[in-house]
């Protein structure tokens, strides 16, 4: 057993460093030792384990060569699965691991009718293994298999199963594929033609970057008993001149109230729960851990009692309604509403909410009912003043000499650089920049020394407050480092060892493959020229299509087909995003996401994901991506990230391919409803 254990140690471990060839082969030791040793299944999970080893690093061909392997066992998994006990759990869960993979692995091939027999017979082997087995499993985690049929049901037409499996997926709002999955249900409510339903689906979203839409919240209370909240200050439209909010806020309902939630321009403070109230004794009378509470009292971050009571009949509640404003005192007057608290919340204002403030309360009862949402807009005319210019560097190469040739790499450039011109020929009091400063490189301008040469200008002319654009249209090239044999090594000395990183290059006109070092632009390099751009622009995107499906430039080495001297391949997502730090101002938003290159489309006359930007800057998606402001349709963050998410699935279908742009979680850096664009035609 010793043995045992250091060979799928050893295996882990090359795994893990990503030494995938002797990672196999001590995957296979383990499993001739457990077949030594009489076992009859744990071969089969060892198997499994590897493949998904395999498939997490999209070593496709090696995955399914072990989920075959692993489907020889299918039968005995299965006689002891229908074991009971801990065995059973044990292995009804491999079967739905092992049927999972397969699945996915279908999924990835685009064989979707074998992908949906796969994964359905993985979730039925799922929900057996919650339903039977929670005392042995625990909570089993059904949410990916659900998430890999949902995409197929999408592919196949069969929307409504789809929508289902998304809607279990949201019951868990805890898990890391509710963002993908509320996206994805959003989006077939707008092919649906569902637009109420898709904004309420977004807008009730707990995620980083969310939707900035107000959802109706639904509450079993008849209306008459509904709570209520109101904000009584400051008064709607009014200035800010300071970096916090005073907000003097007032509840009301049938019984006390338990917490309640802000909301600052779709950020949400307090966390899922919000903020506590103050505890209600039998008497009525407001305590903070057992104090009484008089006006004045601190009893939370940043929270202060003004004056809370019951409600009794007569000159109480009279002279109570006498203080508020006229539609609240004729609630008070109300006998059904018993409890009353009025307080001071100080809301703290973070530089990148902008000129704008839109705060969002709602509160909640005891017994679980919740208010509708009250709305208050502020303005800062001090960030106005503030405003900085918009700053694009829009590359584009498709005449490549040593790399195959791409048709809309050029004018993808152009088409970005005229609808991000766009913004600054808005009419006064509507484009959110000063002006606009675009330089274009396209083709022959696109050299090496030209590109360098304008990122130093764009470092050199950024001024603070300003937003920096660096669209790259073009080949990404991944140089991959010569292969190490590990297998001969003991398990620490390879834990100790660094993985050689992959070089990655975004290609210039003039790239040799032959020189890669010598004649492209690191992908390094350009993080590290945006750095110095990070500590001064307000915001850095970086729109990077550099994962083009092009013939005669592979993606990844096969076992069949191994990678020739001198040979490079096409970049992925994941190869971009290697050695970046996603944190603070920086938005990296690619094309595609890992498992497949982005493309073109000879009917748009575009790239699918330029295609989707340039719809959703010229105000060409439906409505409820975009907000109504004082400046017009405003494009926001969580609105643009919906929007290209759904048109490159559109556009990707209908060509027939699959596409899936990827955009980073922000992780709160920004707020969600963080306007970046208004709609406008391209100059």
């Amino acid at each position: 057993m010793t043995q045992f254990n250091t060979y799928t140690d050893a295996a882990w471990a090359l795994s893990y460093l990503k030494q995938s060839e002797a990672s196999d082969r001590y995957f296979e030791r383990a499993v001739h030792w457990s077949e030594a040793c009489g076992s009859d299944t744990f071969p089969a999970i060892l198997l499994v384990q590897n493949a998904r080893a395999n498939l997490n690093q999209r070593r496709l061909p090696q995955a399914e060569r072990l989920v075959n392997a692993a489907m020889q066992y299918e039968q005995r998994l299965r006689k002891a699965a229908r074991g009971g006990g801990f065995a059973g759990a044990r292995y009804t869960k491999a079967l739905m691991l092992l049927y999972q993979d397969r699945g996915a692995l279908n999924y990835l091939k685009g064989s979707l009718v074998a992908a949906r027999s796969d994964l359905e017979e993985s979730l039925g082997f799922g929900v057996q293994a919650a339903n039977e087995f929670r005392s042995f499993l625990g909570e089993v985690d059904l949410s990916e298999v659900r998430s890999y049929l949902s995409c197929v049901y999408d592919e196949l037409g069969q929307r409504d199963k789809a929508k289902t499996l998304l809607k279990e997926i949201l019951q868990q709002p805890s898990s890391r594929l509710a963002a993908s999955a509320r996206r994805l249900l959003a989006r077939l409510l707008v092919e649906d033609g569902s637009l109420a339903e898709a904004a309420k689906v977004l807008g009730n979203s707990q995620d980083p970057v969310r939707f900035s839409v107000d959802a109706d919240r639904f509450s079993d209370a008849p209306p008459s008993f509904q709570p209520q909240v109101r904000l009584l200050g400051p008064p709607d439209g009014n200035s800010v001149v300071t970096s916090e909010v005073g907000l003097q806020i007032a509840f009301l309902s049938p019984i006390p109230c338990r917490s309640y939630r802000l909301w600052l321009n779709g950020r949400e403070l307090g966390g899922v729960r919000g903020f506590d109230m103050p505890e209600v004794d039998p008497k009525g009378r407001l305590l903070e851990k057992g104090r009484l509470l008089e006006k004045g009292d601190s009893f939370g971050e940043g929270q202060v009692f003004e004056k809370g009571r019951l409600l009794e009949k007569g000159e109480g509640r009279e002279k109570l309604a006498h203080e508020l404003p006229e539609e609240f005192a004729t609630l008070i007057k109300q006998p059904q509403y018993t409890n009353f608290l009025q307080i001071r919340h100080i809301l703290p204002i973070e530089d990148t909410d902008g000129e704008f403030l839109r705060i969002a309360v709602q509160v909640e009862t005891t017994g679980g009912s919740v208010s509708d949402r009250q709305i208050l807009r502020l303005r800062r005319p001090q960030v106005e003043a503030r405003r900085g210019s918009l700053r694009v560097l829009s590359v584009g190469i498709g005449d490549y000499a040593n790399l195959p040739k791409l048709k809309y790499a050029a004018s993808d450039a152009v088409s970005l650089a005229d609808a991000f011109r766009g913004q600054a020929g808005l009419e006064a009091g509507t484009s959110l920049y000063k002006g606009a400063n675009i330089q274009l490189l396209v083709n022959a301008e696109a050299t090496l020394a030209q590109i360098r040469e304008s990122l130093d200008a764009l470092v050199a002319n950024t001024r603070p407050g300003d937003t920096v654009v660096l669209a790259l249209s073009g080949h990404g090239i991944a140089v991959r480092p010569p292969s190490v044999n590990l297998a001969n090594l003991p398990v620490d000395a390879m834990m100790a060892m660094k993985p050689a990183p992959t070089q990655t290059y975004f290609a210039p006109v003039r790239f040799d493959p032959e020189n890669p070092a010598g004649t492209g632009l690191p992908w390094s390099e350009i993080l590290a020229r945006l750095e110095p751009l990070r500590k001064v622009a307000k915001t850095v995107w970086l729109l990077a299509d550099c994962c083009r499906s092009a013939p005669g430039l592979r993606r990844m080495p096969t076992p069949d087909m191994p990678l020739r001297k001198g040979e490079v391949l096409a970049a992925d997502t994941r190869d971009l995003k290697r050695g970046l730090d996603e944190g603070g101002n920086l938005i990296l938003c690619a094309a595609s996401d890992g498992d497949t290159p982005s493309y073109e489309s000879d009917d748009l006359k575009h790239g699918i994901f330029t295609q989707a930007w340039l719809e959703a800057l010229r105000g060409e998606a439906p409505d409820l991506v975009y907000q109504d402001a004082p400046r017009g349709k405003v494009l926001t963050l969580s609105g643009l990230q919906f929007w290209l998410d759904a048109s490159v699935t559109k556009h990707a279908r209908k060509a027939g391919v699959r596409q899936r742009v990827e955009f980073p979680r922000l992780e709160g850096s920004f707020s969600p409803s963080t306007p970046v664009f208004v709609a406008a035609k391209g100059g």
